[in-house]
């Protein structure tokens, strides 16, 4: 029950703070100041995963049994994995996607960006833009990947 007390006192806070940020924000950046706050509050809360697979670091983590491939396995020095990953997913240990960050070699064209964290969606346009024609956004609809053109 206490448990329950210190929750509703913590979605209290947090819907108060949401009512401030709509009073001197609107629209995308009203979005991305919610999205940003709920980032930062979910990494606090989580601080005890794994950076890479975000399981439990000491009770579930998965790294070990997802070795990076080697560089050899894939013409990678040639490609640029873009990962967009809505604000919601992150940190989720049952999200995939934040898998192809492990198992591409560290620091090797791979990168994540955080849907409605301030600042990513700039950094995945700029990124985008560098060679929009060879840019394939792997996105889920009923026409699987899209360019960056559509």
């Amino acid at each position: 029950q206490q448990q329950q007390v210190v929750d509703d006192d913590a979605c209290n806070s947090s819907k108060q703070q949401q009512q401030q940020l709509r009073q001197k924000y609107q629209g995308t950046e009203l979005f991305e100041k919610i999205a940003t706050k709920a980032i930062q509050d979910k990494e606090l809360a989580r601080s005890n995963r794994c950076p890479q697979c975000w399981h439990d670091r000491t009770l579930r983590c998965i790294c070990p049994l997802i070795p990076p491939l080697k560089r050899t396995t894939l013409l990678l020095p040639t490609i640029q994995v873009l990962i967009l990953m809505h604000y919601k997913e992150y940190l989720s240990a049952g999200d995939d996607a934040k898998l192809l960050l492990r198992i591409l070699p560290p620091n090797q064209n791979s990168k994540l960006f955080v849907f409605g964290r301030e600042g990513d969606w700039e950094l995945f346009e700029n990124e985008c833009a560098i060679d929009p024609v060879h840019t394939l956004t792997l996105w889920p609809s009923s026409d699987g990947a899209l360019t960056i053109k559509e």
